[in-house]
C-alpha cells in the first residue's frame, strides 16, 4: 500500500503534531466521517500523530475552509491492520466484494459490480 499525507503541522497553541488532508468537496466533512475515516486512522498509526483533520475547501456558493479535528487511538490503529489483514487474505483468495454504497468508487463507472449492485 502506498499512501502520501498531505501536511503534517504542529499546533503551536496545544504543542501536538496534527496529520492533515485536504479535501475539495461540495459541502463539509462531518464529525462523524472524521472520526470514521480509514485513510486518517492509516495515516496517525503510521506517523504515530494521534490528532487528525480534514481541511475541506468546500465549492459552494459562497466558498469557504472547514476544518474538522479527530483523535486516533494505538487500538484505531490496530483495527485498520486487521482491516488490511482481511482485505488482503480476501484478494489472495479471488474475493471481490461489492464496495461502500456510500463511496465515491459506487458508480458504473468505477465498480466491477455496477450493472447487478442492489444499491443503485
Amino acid at each position: 500500500m502506498v499512501g502520501f499525507v498531505d501536511l503534517i503541522n504542529h499546533d503551536e497553541e496545544t504543542g501536538e503534531d496534527i496529520v492533515t488532508d485536504h479535501k475539495v468537496v461540495g459541502k463539509s466533512k462531518s464529525q462523524n466521517e472524521t472520526d470514521a475515516d480509514l485513510q486518517l486512522t492509516v495515516y496517525s498509526h503510521v506517523h504515530a500523530i494521534p490528532v487528525v483533520q480534514f481541511t475541506s475547501f468546500v465549492k459552494s456558493k459562497k466558498p469557504k475552509i472547514s476544518i474538522v479535528r479527530s483523535t486516533r487511538t494505538k487500538w484505531d490503529g490496530l483495527w485498520a491492520e486487521k482491516v488490511f489483514e482481511g482485505v488482503a487474505k480476501g484478494i489472495s483468495a479471488g474475493y471481490f466484494p461489492p464496495c461502500d454504497p456510500s463511496s465515491w468508487t459506487c458508480t458504473k463507472k468505477w465498480c466491477g459490480f455496477g450493472d447487478h449492485c442492489r444499491f443503485k
